[in-house]
């Protein structure tokens, strides 16, 4: 029984070790960007990745695009685009063409439309119909209020000024009352150095 036990014993270590040596020889793909390397050779690469393509010497080097504004180009043609970037659309000779945004007051269309406004320009919010309206303005002498909140301002109308709750107050002197916050801040340095003189 021993007898039957050791060669159980070393048949089970020589299956092991004629893994290890197969796993050595046959290795991991080292090649880098590489898909698939060839069965025979870690070293080399069979398939590379997409983006990439594969050299003479058997390794992957990515995929130079000549094409302005085109995020992939054909692995077989560097001159011809396989897929534009945001805001672009194929052509058929390849290239790729800026998509016309007709949204009025629209910033930026939504990819692949030309009707769905993604982002309005200064001054204007989205709609629920990816259009954009104008951003109203609820505070009294106020002359913009703030994107995101239609009751605070961020410039008054002359002769009033912003006050730290974002409404419009009447200043005392016109010329010493800066009409928005940037303004405020350069009045007071002006004075600092002024003073300082």
């Amino acid at each position: 029984m021993t007898s039957t036990r050791n060669k159980f014993l070393l048949a089970l270590v020589a299956l092991v070790l004629l893994a290890t040596y197969a796993a050595a020889v046959k290795g991991d793909c080292t090649v880098e960007n590489c898909a698939t390397c060839l069965e025979e050779d870690a070293t080399k690469c069979a398939e590379c990745k997409p983006g990439y393509k594969r050299t003479d010497a058997g390794q992957c080097e990515a995929i130079s695009c000549d094409v302005p504004n085109c995020a992939t180009c054909l692995e077989e043609d560097a001159t011809q685009c396989a897929e534009c970037k945001p805001g672009y659309k194929p052509t058929d000779a390849g290239t790729c063409e800026e998509i016309s945004c007709d949204v009025p007051n629209c910033a930026t269309c939504a990819a692949g439309s030309t009707t769905q406004c993604a982002e309005c320009k200064p001054g204007y919010k989205p709609t629920d119909a990816s259009t954009c309206e104008a951003i109203s303005c609820d505070v009294p002498n106020c002359a913009m209020c703030l994107e995101e909140d239609a009751t605070k301002c961020k410039d008054c109308n002359a002769g009033y000024k912003v006050t730290d709750a974002g409404t419009c107050e009447a200043a005392s002197d016109a010329a010493a009352a800066p009409h928005s916050g940037v303004a405020a801040v350069a009045a007071l340095a002006a004075a600092v150095v002024a003073y300082a003189l």
